[in-house]
């Protein structure tokens, strides 16, 4: 009787019942499957991004995800993966989506696309990126003076031809030739393009 009275199957959340492997009458022992239940509300988009764009992403962020119906979503991200895959340099990211009328359905296709801040950057050869004694990213500039100077830039984006980087302020004059035989603070007499 009491294990009679502990037979009543109760789902331990509200959901929709997927799957039901058993039917009336059939033998079952404890810990045997006997329903899936699926919960869609919320509902999470999973997607990978590359290790660069990780860095400008945090939980809770805004971000959009375009449905294969062209229907366009709108959640936070809730999970940003802490190591990168080895293999494809990747980082798996979670999207969560309010679907209270559980209308997105699981294995429906996406693309997640995340707004972020305009940034003002510069599109420059690699050829003239350099390294300081800090190990730090720049380039090599002439300042006011005409001194030599090192400017710690960050890359935005990398491309086949070259790079797109921040940190370069209207009116900088980067060494685009002859930046070899040039130590920090020396004077140069600098030709323009």
């Amino acid at each position: 009787e009491v294990k009679i009275s502990a037979s009543t199957i109760q789902a331990p959340f509200s959901g929709v019942l997927d799957d039901i492997p058993v039917e009336i009458g059939d033998f079952v022992k404890e810990g045997d499957s006997i329903a899936t239940v699926l919960d869609f509300s919320p509902y999470v988009i999973e997607g990978d991004i590359s290790e660069n764009q990780a860095a400008d992403l945090h939980e809770g962020m805004l971000a959009n995800a375009q449905l294969i119906t062209n229907e366009v979503v709108s959640g936070k991200i809730r999970y940003i993966q802490s190591i990168a895959n080895e293999a494809t340099r990747t980082v798996n990211i979670e999207l969560e989506i309010p679907n209270q009328d559980k209308r997105i359905t699981a294995g429906m296709t996406a693309e997640i696309k995340i707004p972020l801040p305009k940034i003002s950057a510069i599109f420059i050869s690699p050829a003239l990126l350099d390294l300081n004694e800090s190990g730090d990213l720049g380039v090599n500039i002439v300042d006011k003076t005409n001194h030599v100077k090192f400017l710690p830039i960050k890359l935005v984006r990398a491309e086949a031809n070259g790079a797109w980087a921040s940190g370069v302020d209207d009116g900088t004059r980067i060494i685009a030739v002859g930046g070899g035989f040039i130590e920090t603070d020396d004077e140069v007499i600098p030709i323009q393009e």
